[in-house]
């Protein structure tokens, strides 16, 4: 996919990583994956604290968000995110 490319998808939480910012914000990386494969994604800090509660691994969520490229590699920005 491009980047850019609006994305809606239902996976499960392989990993979390969460960090602090600069701003003292938490934010998370997470390591999503379907039947498809895996890849990464981001969740900003105000995201973050909305829903801090759904990011447990081996979760299920469907996602919204758009593909991004940072070093030659392609990760899920999340714009939204909800637990199914």
């Amino acid at each position: 996919m491009k980047v850019n490319t609006p994305i809606t998808v239902a996976a499960i939480i392989d990993d979390i990583r969460i960090v602090t910012t600069k701003k003292n914000d938490r934010m998370a990386f997470i390591k999503i994956s379907d039947y498809t494969g895996s890849i990464d994604a981001v969740v900003f800090s105000k995201l973050f604290e909305a829903n801090k509660d759904i990011l447990i691994k081996d979760t299920i969520i469907a996602l919204q968000g758009k593909i991004t490229e940072r070093n030659g590699e392609k990760s899920i920005m999340i714009d939204t995110f909800k637990k199914i």
